[in-house]
């Protein structure tokens, strides 16, 4: 799917709509069947700019952006319903990515400490997992993440160039997609709503999304 700006991020809307960030204040809606957007919004803040990097959609179909370590949960026209307080902020890096999973805990990808912070669903923090570093189960600079049916999580390992599954504890389960499969960079990671295909967005080459089976 070819696009005009680097995608940063992406969740899943619904069963044929990508949320992408990484054009600045921008959210795009995007039809990925018909291969365009289906709008464009901002988060409506009055308080200073929103420039969302991270993104997930919870159950009920909520808009969760993540933007200089402040989380923001929105509706589809860029309306803010609620605000996450970030504990424990000084422990975390200013390059988030979230997702939520079944029970719409918060997810949190640290790009600069290469861990996962893990909070409940009223925001209160759990616990973090993992290690920098390229051996397997260890990450270099994670980026995207996301959860599959059982709650694993999956995250962009991006200069170790693969996608890592994780189980919910954050104990290491495998590499799904590797630098073999002809990913480089991976920065945002989510799945199609059968979970049949992995869709990730690749910033080596042409600003792409590659599309993976997650049975790999």
């Amino acid at each position: 799917i070819p696009l005009n700006y680097k995608p940063v991020c992406i969740a899943l809307l619904d069963s044929t709509t990508l949320v992408i960030t990484g054009d600045a204040q921008n959210i795009h809606l995007l039809d990925y069947l018909q291969e365009k957007d289906r709008c464009v919004l901002q988060v409506k803040e009055t308080e200073g700019t929103v420039c969302p990097a991270g993104v997930a959609v919870d159950s009920l179909g909520r808009i969760i952006i993540i933007s200089h370590r402040q989380g923001y949960v929105i509706n589809c026209n860029g309306d803010i319903l609620s605000r996450l307080t970030m504990v424990g902020e000084s422990q975390m890096g200013d390059c988030l990515n979230i997702t939520t999973n079944s029970k719409n805990n918060i997810i949190l990808s640290d790009f600069h400490n290469s861990c996962v912070h893990v909070f409940d669903s009223t925001g209160q923090y759990v616990h973090k997992f993992n290690s920098c570093g390229c051996e397997s189960g260890q990450l270099d600079h994670p980026v995207g993440i996301c959860t599959d049916d059982t709650d694993n999580i999956l995250v962009a390992d991006s200069e170790n160039h693969r996608i890592a599954k994780f189980s919910a504890t954050g104990d290491f389960v495998k590499d799904v997609v590797t630098r073999g499969d002809g990913l480089k960079f991976p920065y945002g990671v989510t799945m199609s709503q059968d979970l049949s295909q992995l869709l990730v967005c690749d910033c080596d080459l042409d600003n792409v999304i590659k599309v993976f089976s997650s049975s790999n």
